[in-house]
């Protein structure tokens, strides 16, 4: 089911799963949208998440809300509030950032040769919950 691929992409991203585990999550023609990058084939994807794993570490993942709008029995869209935190290597600074943000995050699934897979992926809102709480 589409809330069992949320959970599955979002435990890959925490725990750092191999480039693999996280593209056979995608759909053949996927795009995904972050604020630093659109990604829409696998190199561009192995580029921004050997980045992700380089950079980022004690990664957590906390889904908020889930809202889910069916187009058809192959085809959804979803409404994901997501809070990311993670410790940010810093290689200037002897020490690490903290980062806490919430997301609000819409996918499009597809049932695609047997699997929920993410099609589009887009971060629409990013609030960072460090700048409201200073």
């Amino acid at each position: 089911m589409e809330r069992v691929l949320v959970r599955n992409w979002f435990f890959a991203i925490t725990t750092q799963r191999p480039t693999g585990k996280l593209l056979e999550m995608l759909a053949a023609d996927f795009q995904l949208t972050f604020p630093e990058a659109t990604l829409s084939n696998r190199d561009e994807f192995d580029h921004w998440y050997l980045g992700v794993r380089e950079q980022f570490f004690d990664q957590q993942h906390l889904i908020r809300h889930l809202d889910i709008q069916w187009q058809s029995t192959t085809v959804a869209h979803l409404a994901i509030w997501v809070n990311w935190q993670a410790r940010q290597r810093n290689r200037d600074l002897p020490f690490s950032r903290l980062l806490d943000f919430d997301a609000l995050q819409h996918w499009q699934v597809v049932h695609e040769h047997g699997r929920w897979r993410i099609a589009h992926y887009q971060v629409v809102e990013l609030k960072d919950n460090q700048e409201r709480n200073s």
